[in-house]
Order: structure tokens, then C-alpha cells, then sequence
């Protein structure tokens, strides 16, 4: 169980796996510690529902992550095993297949960051092969730094550098409507004259971050 520190917060983390007998396994994932006692476990438990994949907190937390997925395993056989971590959306592929694909809504109350990865087996036989971690490019969101309008002219905030599958959620707010005003799709409205800020705050896979633009009126 004992776990390796890796460089990124994104990441693929893989390996083969030589399933021989026995009930579950589990490749760890954004574990706290060293041994990897506090994680999100991508799990593979032949005793459970006739034999499922599933991904859960390890240690604690909140329990089982999103739906199961049907997966069987053969004794003597070797699968390859690839846990894709963007930011709270996890996705387990064993060989070609995608079985997994699933997002945390409730990260902030499990493993949001950590850093550490790490197997565990259960009551089974397993030889891992082959680890492998290849660090993810993490995207953080730009947004219009500042805008100068005339009263009754309109423009939008510009927010970029984000995925389109990544679950996005922006909100607008203006911080003085009276000089100039934001619909929840980022339009601005000048008022009269004057400056201002809008505050943008964009949450993707699960991080949220907070922008101002000056707007000058």
C-alpha cells in the first residue's frame, strides 16, 4: 500500500496488473500521505454484484463515487490499468475500454489535491507491473482584465482557456449595478460613468477561481 509522490495535479496514473485469485483490488489515487491511507480507490471487487469496477474514498470521506460499471476478471490473466485525474472528474479505463467516468461533486469533502499514488488488495493474489505516472497540463481559466465603455453600450467578458467537458460553472457579478450591470452569460451593460468592477467566478473539474475586471464607464 505504500505510496509514490508525484510532481503534478493532474495526472494518467498506470500499470498492469496480473490478476491471479481472490476478491478486490485497487489502484490509489490522490492520497494524502505517504501510504496512501486517505485516497480515492479505482477499484475492480469480483464479490460485489457479480463482479464490478467502482471508484470510492479510501480511508474516509464519502463513500462510492458515481455509478459502478459491470467488469469480469479472468484468474492468470493481465489487464492494463489507466486512471485519468483531472481535477475532481476520474476516469478508469482497463485496456482499450472506458469503465469508468465519473466526477466528484462533494471534493471538497474528500481528497482534493493529494499527490501520492498507491495499489491495495483484498483478501486476493495480485502482482502489479509496469507503474507508470505521466503528468497532465493543469488549465487555468484567463479572463478580460479591464473594459472601457460608453453609457448604453454593451461587451462581454471574455473567459478562455477552459475545456468544454470539464463541467464549467461561471457566475457574473456586478459591484456597483448603478454605473454598470451583468447578465449570467457575462454581458455587460454601462449605466453612466463611472468605474467598477466585475467580479467572474469560474469553477472547472471542480477548482474555482476568482477574477476582477475593471470596467471604466
Amino acid at each position: 500500500m505504500s505510496g509514490t509522490k508525484i510532481s503534478s495535479d493532474d495526472y494518467i496514473f498506470e500499470s498492469d496488473v496480473v490478476y491471479h485469485s481472490g476478491q478486490a483490488f485497487a489502484l490509489l489515487f490522490r492520497g494524502q500521505n505517504p501510504d496512501s491511507t486517505s485516497a480515492y480507490a479505482a477499484n475492480v471487487d469480483t464479490q460485489r454484484k457479480g463482479s464490478t469496477a467502482r471508484i470510492f474514498t479510501f480511508g474516509g470521506g464519502t463513500g462510492d463515487i458515481g455509478k459502478d460499471g459491470n467488469y469480469n476478471l479472468s484468474e492468470g490473466q493481465k489487464y492494463h490499468f489507466k486512471v485519468v485525474v483531472k481535477g475532481n472528474q476520474y476516469k478508469v479505463y482497463i485496456g482499450d475500454k472506458l469503465v469508468l467516468n465519473v466526477r466528484d461533486a462533494k471534493v471538497e469533502n474528500n481528497y482534493k489535491e493529494g499527490r501520492y499514488v498507491g495499489f491495495n488488495v483484498f483478501n486476493g493474489k495480485v502482482t502489479f507491473q509496469n507503474m507508470k505516472v505521466t503528468p497532465l497540463e493543469v488549465k487555468v481559466p484567463t479572463v478580460s482584465d479591464k473594459l472601457a465603455l460608453t453609457a448604453g453600450e454593451k461587451a462581454a467578458i471574455d473567459v478562455s482557456n477552459i475545456e468544454d467537458n470539464s463541467f464549467n460553472i461561471i457566475k457574473y457579478k456586478s459591484l456597483d449595478k448603478t454605473i454598470a450591470d451583468v447578465d449570467e452569460d457575462g454581458n455587460i451593460t454601462a449605466k453612466k460613468a463611472g468605474t467598477t468592477q466585475i467580479e467572474t467566478q469560474v469553477t472547472t473539474f471542480g477548482r474555482s477561481y476568482t477574477y476582477k475586471t475593471r470596467s471604466k464607464m
